[in-house]
């Protein structure tokens, strides 16, 4: 998990350096026939962050109206998305704030250390375009690899979850999940499961 997350780092210090939006890939991640297409009508996007591309069988929160873009796909304001780092372009402003959100709370694992930087601009594209190879059989989508592949090689982490450092940081994350979650609903947003479109993978 330490590993993956420098490993996301490193990716957010190059898109800096380069001064160039960049689309960041996890080893599992299955594209959609879309993302070419997706990619070219970003080049020119202003004033966002991020844009994930990523479903995760898990809600999100986003804008109830989306904007029509290529591919007869939307793209939603996302307010709220815990899961899943598998596939996602950010902008040099987006890397940035990633990079402070670190100076002030340290690292993590790298879908909740995005989840938790709530100064980022974030959007969700819909129907979603990249998928992660464990999250197939959930949306019936055919695995074009063996299932092997998408198995851990990593023993189980033993995590302290009994210490009491581990409750207090766990009890913080929720507290400022729920308070994030409270100043978005004058935002009018909605809480649900981003869809795919399985002929695309």
């Amino acid at each position: 998990e330490v590993a993956c997350y420098f490993s996301h780092r490193s990716a957010w210090q190059r898109i800096i350096d380069t001064k160039t939006p960049t689309l960041i890939l996890e080893d599992d991640a299955l594209l959609s026939k879309c993302v070419p297409e997706l990619l070219k009508s970003f080049t020119s996007k202003k004033n966002v962050d991020l844009i994930n591309l990523e479903v995760s069988g898990r809600k999100k929160i986003i804008s109830k109206v989306g904007e029509n873009i290529t591919c007869n796909s939307k793209l939603f304001r996302l307010y709220q998305d815990r899961y899943g780092a598998a596939g996602y372009i950010l902008w040099p402003s987006g890397a940035k704030k990633l990079l402070e959100h670190e100076s002030l709370n340290g690292i993590g694992l790298a879908d909740a250390h995005i989840a938790s930087c709530y100064s980022i601009k974030s959007y969700q594209v819909e129907p979603a375009a990249i998928i992660q190879l464990e999250q197939c059989d959930n949306y019936n989508v055919k695995i074009p690899y063996i299932k092997a592949l998408i198995i851990s090689t990593v023993s189980q982490a033993q995590n302290p979850k009994g210490s009491f450092s581990f409750w207090i940081k766990r009890f913080s994350a929720q507290l400022k999940l729920a308070l994030h979650a409270a100043k978005i609903l004058n935002k009018n947003p909605s809480r649900r499961l981003i869809n795919i479109n399985v002929d695309d993978f």
